[in-house]
């Protein structure tokens, strides 16, 4: 008797975690606009979060180099660290204004183009 109780009490303890998930996925599916703010907002709010991740694990390696060959021999380490991740910044900061600085005359020339070019395109489509 106390066999088949303990069986019977298992089948329906996943019988009823069953329904409760479909009960669950049902609410889900059904409240789907406010399940999606509620992810958002939560998202919008760790997104600062992940891109600090992200900038420190890129320029960890270049704070890393400075700190070894470039400030090494300063006896303050304190220091020679926050000089390390100050120019790895500094670094990063020149290497985008350099992407920049060639890529904005392209794509300056590339929308002028387009729009000298857009009447032909109009005629080309029409045909």
């Amino acid at each position: 008797m106390k066999r088949k109780w303990k069986e019977m009490k298992e089948k329906w303890g996943s019988l009823v975690l069953a329904a409760c998930l479909v009960l669950l996925f049902y609410l889900v599916l059904s409240n789907l606009g406010i399940v999606w703010g509620g992810i958002h907002s939560i998202f919008r709010v760790f997104v600062p979060i992940f891109i600090g991740v992200a900038i420190a694990y890129i320029l960890n390696p270049f704070a890393k180099f400075n700190d070894r060959r470039i400030f090494g021999k300063m006896k303050n380490r304190k220091w020679s660290w926050y000089l390390s991740v100050a120019l790895a910044f500094v670094l990063l900061l020149v290497f985008i204004a350099l992407i920049l600085y060639i890529l904005i005359p392209e794509l300056i020339g590339s929308v002028i183009t387009f729009v000298d070019n857009f009447e032909g395109y109009l005629v080309s489509l029409q045909r």
